[in-house]
């Protein structure tokens, strides 16, 4: 399933798209752009940049370039390091998560094939994963800190955790639109013993632990500055508040683990700060945030800071 398929907006949800964000109160902190990467570091500009992902051990980003078929690596700073094809079965890849010893697990379009490369692109063998489904629709990767794989498949709305072994450690979910249920899984964002997993038509927001218990839901695809008409991807600061962005609104929000909702950027643009289709984000330990602002074909490098300019 292609996740930017995969729920149907409304027209009114299109108009609130293309609207300025409405008047809020000042929050008490804000995001500052830093820098942005805007292209390969001899292979051109991104085209259509679908997935960002750092890498703990080097710090480096990775950027998924569905429209290349490539992936790159850059700086924090948003530098160009190298570039590579996925290789094997992925011609386009749109997702990729970094295991603990910089492996790239890579997501091709069509969701239904994995990817594993090492951490200069050379291919590895495919992964065997017990458990799925036999013909998996693949709807996010991510990684533990203890290197636990957990892998959000929407044939059958389940969340699948691994160990670094690979062997199945436990599941959790059942397909459909309620809490404990998925039906089109897009992201999962880990930190600490939280566990955010983001759903495009269901449940926006839905927080476990590291045992798949639930511990907070929230988010409908209505109207309402704290509701959602396309989540893409979620994160967590180093503060623990909740930062999700919606593609079709061009907002990102952070959220209390709760879910109050306590502050919103971006609107649709092409300035430093403004998105246009936000459809993936990442945050480093020091509030670095990375957005794929796929519309303006770029990865935004953003510091999350006080109001008053502290960190």
């Amino acid at each position: 399933m292609n996740r930017h398929r995969a729920a149907t907006a409304s027209l009114l949800a299109l108009l609130m798209a293309a609207a300025p964000l409405a008047p809020q109160p000042a929050p008490a902190f804000r995001l500052r752009p830093l820098a942005s990467a805007t292209r390969h570091l001899e292979e051109g500009f991104l085209l259509r940049p679908s997935g960002v992902a750092r890498d703990p051990a080097t710090g480096e980003i990775w950027i998924a370039d569905t429209g290349n078929h490539l992936l790159g690596a850059f700086t924090p700073d948003g530098v160009p390091v190298f570039a590579t094809r996925a290789g094997g079965t992925i011609r386009e890849p749109e997702s990729v998560a970094v295991a603990p010893n910089g492996d790239l697990w890579v997501l091709d379009i069509d969701r239904g094939r994995i990817a594993r490369l090492d951490w200069r692109g050379r291919p590895l063998p495919s992964p065997v994963l017990e458990g799925l489904p036999a013909e998996p629709v693949f709807g996010a990767l991510a990684f533990d800190a203890e290197g636990d794989l957990w892998v959000g498949e929407n044939g059958e709305g389940r969340i699948h955790v691994f160990d670094r072994a690979l062997a199945p450690r436990f599941r959790f979910g059942s397909r459909g639109g309620g809490e404990e249920q998925f039906l089109a899984i897009v992201d999962i964002a880990i930190a600490g013993d939280r566990v955010v997993v983001v759903d495009a038509v269901g449940v926006a927001v839905q927080i476990f632990n590291r045992r798949g218990e639930l511990e907070h839901a929230w988010g409908e695809h209505a109207l309402g500055v704290e509701n959602f008409s396309l989540p893409q991807a979620a994160a967590i600061d180093p503060r623990g508040r909740v930062i999700v962005v919606d593609a079709l609104r061009h907002e990102i929000k952070f959220f209390e683990p709760g879910g109050r909702l306590l502050a919103r950027f971006g609107g649709y643009g092409r300035r430093p700060g403004q998105v246009r289709t936000p459809v993936d984000v990442e945050v480093d330990p020091s509030g670095r945030l990375y957005l794929a602002d796929k519309g303006n074909a770029r990865v935004q490098v953003l510091a999350i800071e006080d109001a008053d300019g502290g960190g």
